[in-house]
């Protein structure tokens, strides 16, 4: 056996949508109500509060209602697919009970790479995917958003492993 040479400096462990450290935390419940777009109610993304009421959200959405990003996906149901009944997903139908974070730390998957620790964290208001740097056109900056404790790391989806903290 050789002695170890280098260390790595990725972020090799986390669960999209798990609570990171055991930190204070504000979650709230909801009920999904994404419509057209239920194929973007994905475990780890950014929700907002439906115009009708304040007990439905949807994947995305517009500047001003962020509800919070969707957590704990160990909590729901296995749905299965077609072929495999017990398979796993991040992905819920509308109508499913969920709940989000509004503060406290959480592992996300960022859609690009380049991510610091400090870096503010946006949303797509079409899909609710999140990602790093400042939000331009048809993106939302959540606020007091930011990456925190590791530098994101690339994962086999090609997606970037972070950890956020929401303030």
């Amino acid at each position: 056996m050789s002695v170890q040479t280098s260390v790595s400096l990725d972020l090799t462990s986390g669960i999209v949508g798990e609570l990171a450290f055991d930190t204070p935390k504000v979650t709230i419940p909801a009920t999904l109500n994404s419509g057209a777009g239920a194929a973007n109610n994905i475990v780890g993304r950014a929700f907002c509060y439906d115009s009708t009421t304040n007990e439905l959200v949807s994947a995305g959405g517009a500047a001003g209602n962020f509800a919070g990003i969707l957590i704990k996906p160990k909590e729901y149901p296995l749905l299965g697919t077609t072929t495999d009944t017990l398979a796993t997903s991040l992905l819920l139908p509308d109508g499913q009970v969920v709940e989000l974070l509004q503060k406290g730390e959480v592992y996300v998957s960022l859609a690009s790479d380049g991510g610091d620790i400090g870096d503010g964290i946006f949303y797509a208001d079409a899909t609710g995917a999140l990602d790093h740097g400042t939000a331009s056109t048809g993106q939302t900056q959540i606020a007091n958003c930011t990456i925190v404790r590791h530098v994101p790391s690339p994962t086999a989806a090609g997606q970037y492993l972070a950890v956020i903290s929401l303030w």
